[in-house]
C-alpha cells in the first residue's frame, strides 16, 4: 500500500510517505515557529513523535484534573482555574479568555491525542523488533487511558456549563466523539 500523510505535531507540520510495506521512505517537515523547510531522518522524526506525546500526556493529565465548577484559561497552555473570585470574569475579558476558544483547544489536544496514537499504530505494524513493540502496546495503552481519565474532565466542564446549551454540546459531542476514536482504536489493536 503505497501512501501519504500529512501530520500536525507541537509546532512541526509532518508530511510523510509510506511504501508497499508501511515503512515510511522520506520525510519533509515544516517547523512552523522557524517558518523553514526541514528533511528530517527516522531519528529526528521519533524524537519529535517523543516531544510530542510526552506534551500531550501533559495536556491530558491537566485536563482530567477538573472538577465541577471549575474553569480553564487556555491562552498560555492549558491550566485549571479552581479559584472563584470576583476578579475571574475581569482576567478572563482582559486575556481575552472564552468558552469558545477554551473547547476548541480542548478538542485540538484530542485530536492530536488521537492522531498520536494512530500514528503509534502504524509504527507497531512496522515493528519486528519485540522491545519495540513493547514499547509501542505501552505508550498507545497509556495514551488511550489518559485519553479516558481527560474524558472526566470534559464531563465535570458540561456540569460547569450546564446553562449554556451551545458550550454544553460542544462538549457532549466532543465526548462522543472521544469515545467512538477509542472505540475505533481498540478495533484496529484487535
Amino acid at each position: 500500500m503505497l501512501g501519504c500523510k500529512f501530520i500536525h505535531y507541537g509546532h512541526y507540520n509532518i508530511f510523510v510517505h509510506y511504501n508497499t510495506t508501511l515503512q515510511f521512505t522520506f520525510l519533509l517537515c515544516i517547523d512552523m515557529k522557524q517558518k523553514k523547510r526541514i528533511y528530517m531522518s527516522s531519528t529526528l522524526f521519533t524524537e519529535v513523535l517523543d516531544s510530542t506525546y510526552v506534551q500531550l500526556l501533559h495536556s491530558l493529565k491537566v485536563v482530567a484534573t477538573i472538577k465541577e465548577n471549575d474553569r480553564i484559561s487556555t491562552k498560555k497552555g492549558i491550566f485549571v482555574d479552581s479559584s472563584h473570585n470576583r476578579l475571574q470574569p475581569i482576567y478572563r475579558w482582559f486575556y481575552s479568555e472564552n468558552r469558545n476558544h477554551n473547547t476548541n483547544t480542548l478538542e485540538t489536544i484530542f485530536n492530536r491525542s488521537f492522531e498520536c496514537c494512530e500514528h503509534l499504530v502504524k509504527l507497531r505494524l512496522q515493528t519486528s523488533d519485540d522491545t519495540d513493540l513493547l514499547d509501542k502496546n505501552q505508550r498507545i495503552q497509556r495514551l488511550q487511558q489518559e485519553i479516558k481519565n481527560a474524558q472526566r474532565g470534559i464531563s465535570n466542564l458540561i456540569i460547569t456549563y450546564e446553562t449554556d446549551s451551545h458550550t454544553v454540546a460542544k462538549l457532549v459531542l466532543l465526548n462522543e466523539r472521544i469515545q467512538d476514536r477509542i472505540n475505533m482504536i481498540q478495533v484496529t489493536l484487535n
